[in-house]
């Protein structure tokens, strides 16, 4: 999903006072920030055009480790980030039927299974 539609998805959170669960539905999105201001810095007006270019797997791990399941449920376990995993699942969850192609989800990466369930087949 794009980060602003992921920001409209954290305001329940805000609204009943739960910021770290707000944070936890963007957060996984702030990895990919750099991708983004290299696309709009490009020439190209198509995403799908300059992804098939410019985007090579080294520009999406911190992208695919901020959306796993093995990195990120540990590490809120760990130092007891309940309330920012709620988030987290919610950032999750709506991402899951909605990526294909390129930004198709992973959420055992580094492990290469990928998330097939998604509801627009649609690839470029």
């Amino acid at each position: 999903m794009h980060l602003l539609a992921h920001s409209i998805s954290a305001i329940p959170f805000i609204v009943t006072d739960h910021p770290w669960a707000a944070l936890g539905a963007i957060a996984p999105d702030l990895t990919w920030l750099y991708n983004e201001y290299r696309f709009r810095k490009s020439n190209y007006i198509n995403w799908h055009i300059w992804a098939r270019y410019y985007l090579l797997p080294k520009h999406c791990v911190l992208y695919r480790l901020a959306h796993s399941i093995i990195m990120v449920v540990p590490i809120c376990f760990f130092f007891g980030w309940y309330e920012f995993l709620i988030g987290w699942c919610v950032h999750i969850a709506l991402d899951l039927p909605t990526h294909w192609g390129l930004m198709q989800q992973q959420p055992l990466y580094p492990f290469t299974w990928k998330w097939r369930w998604v509801l627009n087949r649609y690839k470029k």
